[in-house]
């Protein structure tokens, strides 16, 4: 399990609806993540790298997703220390790939809740 429910109840205190309001906030997230950070990488932008890792870390952190945490943190220190060269492409092949994967985990828990509410 990629989302830590016991953190996604003490936002939406036990209400369905609400559960997946805010999954469907993280699955927009999910979506800019994986846009911007292909395109950054591709584009060998640090700037984009930098503004999207900023911009979407605390989403990732309130949901207790902590392989894209330490995939987000791997990423700033692989282009902190050797720029954009094979080990970032392949970070940033795996952060979209993990990205892709807990977007079907959320996109299931969508469900799940709305079929609850």
């Amino acid at each position: 399990m990629h989302v830590d429910l016991t953190q996604l109840d003490a936002l939406a205190a036990g209400d369905a609806s609400f559960k997946g309001q805010l999954l469907e906030a993280l699955l927009s997230a999910l979506e800019e993540l994986r846009q911007h950070y292909a395109q950054g990488a591709e584009a060998q932008d640090a700037e984009q790298i930098r503004l999207i890792r900023h911009k979407l870390k605390p989403t990732v952190e309130m949901f207790g997703v902590r392989s894209l945490q330490q995939l987000l943190q791997e990423g700033k220190e692989l282009y902190e220390q050797e720029g954009f060269g094979l080990a970032f492409r392949l970070h940033a092949e795996k952060l979209v790939q993990e990205s892709q994967a807990v977007t079907v985990e959320v996109e299931g828990l969508i469900q799940r809740f709305q079929e609850e509410s």
